[in-house]
Order: structure tokens, then sequence, then C-alpha cells
């Protein structure tokens, strides 16, 4: 399988369930050998900085990348360096599947929370989702609806739901492997929250702002 090869069929009228679709999509990324990956972190940053969106955000929210996730590593240390403000995503500690937005700067420390993902020390430097100018969300599999598949937890799209309601603030970007594109619309939910772009080694896709409604049909193009 190359590279650019969507890894997965799926429709939303099939049987397959989204359970059984983020274990496929799962699965393929995990096949991703360190090489591989590494090569696909790097060509990822060189693919964000070329985006406006990238280019105009003074702030900045990523997640910090594990197991076979594109490493976000690269896009870190370039933000840093053009003068971003970077925040992580952080566990709220008492309302469960929600987060709040810390802080990140250089040097400073981590810890790995029960999901196993490494978050900074929840600090009173945060910011409210909606104050964000742009943020790099994780995803298992999207669609060229500008639909996301993410772990099953809520977290990004109970954050980001005022989304839903039109506000289109922050701009919503998901970084991939070129495999995780799934070749047919992805199963939703009424609570899912579409992503306005997404970013992959090898291209990045823009969508239509009207798509908040999970609506049908591909409305897409490709960002050069």
């Amino acid at each position: 399988m190359t590279s650019s090869s969507p890894v997965f069929k799926s429709d939303q009228h099939s049987h397959n369930t989204r359970r059984q679709i983020r274990q496929q999509a799962l699965q393929e990324r995990q096949r991703l050998s360190f090489y591989q990956q590494k090569k696909a972190a790097a060509a990822l940053c060189r693919q964000l900085a070329k985006l406006a969106v990238y280019q105009q955000a003074r702030s900045i929210a990523l997640y910090l990348s594990s197991r076979s996730e594109i490493g976000t590593r690269p896009v870190l240390e370039m933000a840093w360096r053009d003068g971003k403000t970077c925040y992580v995503p952080v566990i709220h500690p008492w309302r469960p599947h929600h987060m709040v937005f810390v802080r990140y700067q250089r040097g400073q420390r981590v810890v790995r929370n029960r999901w196993g993902i490494d978050e900074p020390a929840l600090s009173a430097d945060r910011v409210k989702p909606w104050q964000l100018d742009l943020v790099l969300v994780p995803l298992v599999a999207f669609d060229l609806n500008g639909r996301r598949l993410g772990m099953g937890k809520g977290f990004y799209d109970r954050a980001f739901e005022f989304r839903q309601r039109g506000v289109r603030k922050p701009v919503l970007l998901g970084l991939a492997h070129d495999q995780q594109l799934a070749t047919c619309s992805l199963p939703v939910t009424h609570w899912d929250v579409n992503l306005d772009r997404v970013a992959t080694p090898s291209r990045a896709y823009c969508f239509n702002s009207v798509l908040r409604a999970n609506r049908s049909g591909q409305h897409h193009s490709q960002e050069r």
C-alpha cells in the first residue's frame, strides 16, 4: 500500500460501525515504520507551513502526539520559531471528558495522563477554546466532507460544540497520515463537530463551512 492510499472503505449506510472503522484505521496506522513516521511528520510540517491559516494564526493549540499518531513535534518547534503562542489540551481534573488549553513553552515539563498522553501541568496560563486562532486536531480517520472520527471520547466535540452554532473561530485543522482518508462518507452523529481543513504529508484539504450540519455530498478543495 502506498503512502497516499486511503486505508479503508466506509459508508454511513453500511454495516460498518464507528468502532469497526476506528479499529481498522488504527491497525493500518500502526503498520507504519519508525522511518515512515519520521518522514511523514517532517512532510506534514512543510505542508502546514505553506497554509495561510497557519501563517496568520497567533495562537495555536496542538496535541502532543503519542503512539502511532502523526508526529507533531516538528510542527511545535516550527510554531515556536515563528513566534506563535502555543497551547496544549489538558484533561480537566474534575470535569470528566472535558479538557482545557494550557500554554506550553519550550523546556516545560510534561506528565503522562490516564490515557497515556503527555500534557503539561494544569496552570492558570490557559485560554478559552473560542479565543484560539487555530486548533490542530488529532484524528483516526477523515472523509472528504470534513467529517472526523476520533478515539471516541468526545473531548474535541465537547470543547468546540459552539462551532455548530455558526461560530467561525477557531479554524479546526485535522492532522493525519495520507492513509487516514476514508474513500466514502464516515458515519456521523448529531454531536460531531466537523473540521474546516485537514493537512497530510502530501496535501491539504479545505472543506465547505456549510457542512457544520453534517450534510451529505463532497464539498472540498485541495490547497497546494
